[in-house]
């Protein structure tokens, strides 16, 4: 067996010239033909040695030439391999075409994976060239401002997320080379905070820069919200500590020699002391509220016999200010679930805050049944909200008039509270108010069953 191409082609030239000479040979000595007839005779048997040729040699080559082709398209194939050098060949050839295989699939794993890592990203992340134009975003980018990746790609920067700051930033990172972060206020559709982080990158086409945005509005907002508890708890325990320190030393100074003096501090002292301690309860039942962890002791609950158990001290109060406490409830309340504990310090801080507020007139308290919902009013004709307070009403420490508040005793937790506890039990607050004119508070709660 021959196995090489030299020796398929001394193969083949050599049984062509054998074959050749026995032909002119027999011709010759029994034919004698003309010279034209021996040139044609010549001209088929080269024929068929080409024939001999291509068939062995040129036909798996052409195969080798389409299979190289069909690499180049980056499509499987493989050819039979032969026994000699172009079968080696060959082989070679399928063996490269299985690693590209490989590699694409690799490639092809790889790609899928980083579009997965992109897709299930929070922040906006942004590859951009050397123009600042976009080569590759992530669908974040739609939640965070409404542009969707195959709208942005090839678009500056600018057309897709209209920030100057920020487009300032990705040439600075574009010019230098060293990566940059800054927090940037964005003002449209809504107020809005995001941090960004620029890192240069290398691109086939040159040097580029990668964009990633998140959004820390929340955040913010909660750090402010924890920075501004803290001052507002500061200053409410300042300001009781301070008078009764001040008392204090002037009792120490020689006033305690007077009885009726040392008396009147001593009840000041009292008093600030008792909202030292309403403070301090205050904020362990909204801290206890807002931890999650917390589990409520829900079961059956008449909202009637809450109200019951609760009026009876308020009534008192209110004859002594000189109010009229008023109650309307419908007959056959049907029942909430809930912790009746809380709700009844839900109904009653309602009712302290209204009776507070009121220095004439009437609190009247009601109760309306909707369909799957029970709905109680809390309603004064006191001194009112401002329009521009109303919606900061229910927040921790905050007072529409915190002198006045201050002069009532008020902790500045109580709505806050009602809040918390409504929405634990599945409900929700409201307020309406006009100033001068009165106020009334609104929770609702579930019906049981529904």
């Amino acid at each position: 067996m021959i196995r090489t191409i030299q020796g398929r082609i001394f193969a083949c030239l050599g049984l062509a010239f054998l074959f050749f000479v026995i032909f002119c040979a027999l011709i010759y000595y029994h034919v004698r033909p003309h010279p034209v007839t021996m040139l044609i005779s010549g001209a088929l048997v080269v024929g068929f040695i080409w024939r001999l040729i291509s068939r062995q040699i040129i036909g798996p080559l052409r195969n080798l030439v389409a299979v190289a082709e069909e690499l180049a398209l980056f499509q499987e194939t493989e050819t039979p391999v032969h026994t000699d050098e172009i079968g080696r060949l060959t082989l070679s050839v399928n063996l490269l075409a299985g690693r590209l295989k490989e590699i694409f699939e690799a490639l092809r794993a790889e790609k899928v994976w980083m579009e997965a890592i992109l897709a299930s990203l929070n922040e906006a992340v942004l590859a951009l060239d050397a123009s600042g134009r976009v080569l590759l975003t992530n669908f974040a980018l739609w939640n965070l401002f409404g542009v969707k990746p195959a709208e942005a790609q090839g678009k500056n920067i600018l057309e897709v997320i209209r920030h100057h700051e920020l487009e300032q930033l990705v040439r600075q990172v574009l010019t230098t080379g060293i990566a940059v972060g800054q927090e940037l206020k964005f003002l449209a559709p809504r107020p809005r905070i995001f941090t960004a982080r620029l890192t240069p990158i290398t691109t086939p086409e040159g040097p580029g820069v990668v964009v990633v945005l998140r959004e820390v509005t929340e955040q913010r907002r909660l750090e402010q919200l924890r920075s501004e508890f803290v001052a507002n708890v500061s200053h409410e325990l300042r300001t009781p500590l301070t008078a009764i320190r001040g008392f204090v030393e002037t009792l120490r100074s020689g006033a305690v020699e007077d009885p009726a003096t040392a008396n009147e501090f001593l009840k000041i002292i009292e008093s600030e002391t008792g909202r030292l301690g309403k403070l301090v309860e205050d904020l362990l039942d909204l801290s206890r509220l807002e931890d999650r962890r917390t589990v409520l002791i829900r079961q059956q609950v008449k909202l009637d016999e809450v109200m019951a158990r609760v009026l009876p001290v308020f009534e008192k109060r209110a004859r002594e200010q000189g109010l009229k406490l008023l109650v309307e409830l419908p007959p056959d309340l049907p029942a909430v679930l809930g912790d009746p504990e809380l709700l009844g310090q839900a109904f009653a801080n309602l009712v302290d805050n209204a009776l507070k507020f009121t220095p004439q007139g009437e609190v009247r308290i009601r109760a309306t049944v909707f369909p799957g919902w029970i709905r109680v009013d809390v309603e004064d004709t006191g001194i009112g909200i401002p329009e521009e307070s109303l919606p900061r009403i229910f927040e921790r420490f905050y007072r529409v008039d915190r002198a006045r508040s201050r002069a009532s005793a008020g902790t500045g937790l109580g709505l806050a509270i009602v809040k918390h506890i409504v929405e634990a039990h599945g409900g929700k607050v409201g307020v309406e108010s006009e100033l001068g004119r009165g106020s009334r508070f609104s929770f609702y709660l579930p019906v049981l069953g529904v």
